[in-house]
């Protein structure tokens, strides 16, 4: 326990604090609830209660995954454990999905054959209690997991908040009674649970896109290729990848174009201080940066590039030239391209361009490398 600790940051503790927080209020409010319900013999107040259990169960699973997601790397997972909160996000999804069905089917079962409730005003106490705890608690936790980009502490929150409509409803359904006679929870409870069982479907959704990869915030892209192009000798930057192993954990790479005479020395001390700026000031690591020469003085050079970049241009599927070289004496023509995933064939559209080339440059040899549109040409 202590060993895992030292490696929690301010954003990761605050997550862990305010789920405890949650479970807390959680485990309270189902006693008094559930107990209150089964005293009254009230099914939506007992349903409420349990949905407690489960607020109170999801944000045990946030705090636990966040602590988890803080482990160091090691040999077999050398990247960390940061991916844990997404897993931590699907977990509370099926349950919160688990506890919409459940309450489907009571209600349904009640709407067969439906109880006749005993409320009092310490029951509808209760309820307004649950009410705007619920209301407080999870706009803090929707407020915190935002803040700290943690969706599995906003998952517990959006719950929180949507369950209490469930003791609006419960508190709903008991005056109608009291004053009417007439019970509706069974169909307030049931409606609620369906609103419950969507609700946990989009968190599904959403974490498992997160698991499959989304591209990065665009600001997030675009300040991080401006840092890089404020540095003296850098003229372009591309290919700019990020990986994401865990909320606002990346490791990534990027090339940067130079001049073609820059030294090596100069081009070490340049890519090292880039990486250490990008760390400091935006906690990415790039693992890699790669170079592109650009040739500067060759008048023959230039024009080609200028030609070729006003050719592929007409093509709307291509989105970015990059990594231009012609070697005159090796007669070797050289680029990368950025083609766009709506393009039909990316490789047709490629072989198609090659052969344009290839008839201004028949003595070249032309090669053209595809590279995937990350979301990165912000």
């Amino acid at each position: 326990m202590k060993k895992i600790s030292r490696y929690l940051d301010k954003r990761k503790k605050e997550i862990i604090k305010v789920s405890s927080i949650a479970v807390a209020a959680g485990v309270f409010l189902a006693l008094i609830e559930a107990v209150e319900g089964l005293i009254v013999g009230s099914l939506s107040m007992v349903l409420d209660g349990l949905s407690h259990v489960s607020e109170a169960g999801n944000a045990v699973i946030a705090a636990i995954g966040t602590y988890i997601a803080g482990k160091p790397a090691d040999k077999k997972h050398p990247f960390g454990y940061g991916r844990f909160e997404y897993v931590t996000a699907l977990i509370i999804g099926f349950i919160t999905l688990d506890a919409g069905i459940a309450g489907f089917m009571t209600g349904v079962g009640s709407i067969i054959n439906p109880d006749k409730p005993t409320h009092s005003a310490v029951s509808l106490l209760v309820l307004i209690i649950s009410m705007l705890v619920r209301i407080f608690v999870g706009r803090h936790d929707v407020h915190v997991g935002e803040e700290y980009n943690s969706r599995a502490l906003k998952g517990v929150g959006k719950n929180e908040i949507k369950h209490s409509i469930l003791s609006a409803a419960a508190l709903l359904s008991a005056l109608v009674y009291m004053i009417f006679g007439v019970s509706i929870e069974a169909w307030i409870a049931t409606g609620v649970s369906i609103s419950i069982i969507i609700g946990a479907i989009l968190i599904l959704k959403d974490m498992l896109s997160s698991i499959l990869g989304e591209r990065v915030e665009e600001k997030f892209v675009r300040d991080i290729k401006k840092a890089i192009m404020d540095e003296d000798g850098v003229q372009g930057v591309y290919d700019l990848t990020l990986h994401n192993y865990g909320p606002d954990e990346y490791l990534g790479s990027v090339h940067i174009a130079v001049a073609d005479d820059m030294k090596a020395s100069q081009i070490d001390y340049l890519t090292r201080h880039i990486s250490d700026k990008i760390f400091k000031n935006y906690e990415v690591k790039l693992t890699g940066i790669g170079v592109y020469s650009v040739n500067e003085h060759d008048e023959e050079v230039i024009e080609a590039h200028k030609r070729i970049l006003n050719l592929v241009k007409k093509n709307p599927y291509v989105e970015q030239l990059h990594g231009f070289y012609m070697d005159k004496l090796e007669k070797d023509l050289r680029m990368d391209l950025v083609i766009s995933f709506d393009a039909p064939d990316q490789f047709a559209l490629r072989d198609d361009l090659i052969r344009e080339l290839e008839l201004i440059y028949p003595d070249y040899t032309i090669k053209i490398y595809i590279d995937n549109d990350f979301g990165m040409l912000a």
